[in-house]
């Protein structure tokens, strides 16, 4: 009996840096194919975005109260990170429709690169940058403008309003990197679980969609999702690309750095560009290509000669002494 439970504790014993890659890594394919399904697909970002929100705070209320054994757990300290950890996340998933309703998938995805730089960006204050890791981040950005100034070359084609989806595509990565960082102080709580702090966070995005939604509806507009494509999308999103995939980043917030969860943004090119080959049959012009090429090489210069943190990220802990004073991880 002994040996039994000792085998069966044994097999279910993950390390938590293994599940922690091995999320982020799956959150990347559901974020390339959600970019595919989001082109297919959607003709109304907003609705569609406000309907992925809800569905997805519903299993993220859920996995919390499982996970948790008990009901789920609210902030009595400060509301004022959760806020803003709410508009960033508003800010990423409406931008990321938006953008996609004016890119295509591999356009969208060659950018999300931008998240790692604009990460280490945020961490200037916490950690020692070295030329090269400067390099890195000026490489990219380089890139960077080079794909902007071939998406100004493609609005000679009236379909593709490239240069606005760019923009908003740059607006989204910024939030997503700013997220990120913010949210590993958060986590660094003794205690504050993971699942609490995705529905919470998503929670709040969600109600300044449902503000921004109703402040622009018509009663002639149609609310209700009716096509069957369009439901199981709906679904789609909900599940994999939003709440397994958020969950996935708070989870490895507690057990890495934000740079080192950042970095993995960069498998989104690879991944976005050979589904949308095979779905969709696109690509990208060759000066989009040589750009983005820099954008990663930028990256890897980047990550590759990142510091060691010197102290927490202190977002947090600037909002809310009270945060400040309770024990933290590691």
């Amino acid at each position: 009996m002994r040996t039994r439970n000792r085998q069966s504790s044994y097999a279910v014993r993950i390390p938590a840096s293994v599940l922690s890659h091995g999320g982020l890594i799956a959150s990347q394919l559901c974020f390339s194919s959600f970019h595919v399904v989001a082109a297919l697909v959607v003709t109304d970002p907003l609705s569609f975005a406000l309907w992925r929100e809800m569905l997805s705070c519903v299993i993220m209320l859920a996995y919390a109260r499982a996970s948790r054994k008990s009901s789920i757990e609210f902030p009595n300290k400060d509301w004022v990170v959760f806020i803003v950890c709410g508009v960033l996340n508003f800010t990423n998933v409406v931008g990321s429709l938006f953008a996609l309703y004016y890119l295509s998938p591999s356009r969208f995805a060659i950018m999300q690169p931008l998240i790692p730089v604009f990460s280490a960006a945020l961490s200037l204050k916490t950690e020692t940058f070295s030329s090269l890791r400067i390099g890195g981040i000026v490489l990219a950005c380089v890139g960077a403008v080079i794909v902007q100034f071939q998406a100004i070359a493609a609005e000679q084609r009236p379909q593709d309003n490239a240069p606005l989806g760019y923009t908003i595509t740059t607006v989204q990565c910024a939030s997503m990197a700013s997220f990120l960082v913010m949210q590993k102080d958060v986590l660094a709580v003794d205690g504050f679980h993971s699942g609490s702090f995705s529905f919470l966070c998503y929670g709040i995005g969600t109600l300044f969609t449902l503000v921004i939604f109703l402040s622009s509806w018509t009663p002639s507009s149609s609310f209700f999702p009716t096509e069957g494509k369009l439901v199981g999308a709906l679904l789609f999103s909900a599940i994999f690309p939003t709440a397994f995939a958020f969950n996935s980043f708070a989870y490895a917030g507690q057990h890495l750095s934000p740079s080192t969860i950042a970095t993995y943004t960069a498998l989104q090119p690879l991944f976005t560009a050979s589904l949308s080959l095979i779905f969709l049959g696109t690509g990208l012009s060759l000066g989009e290509v040589l750009g983005g090429l820099i954008v990663i090489a930028g990256l890897v210069v980047t990550v590759r000669n990142a510091p060691v943190m010197q102290q927490p990220f202190n977002h947090v802990a600037t909002c809310s002494p009270k945060l400040r004073a309770l024990p933290r991880r590691g």
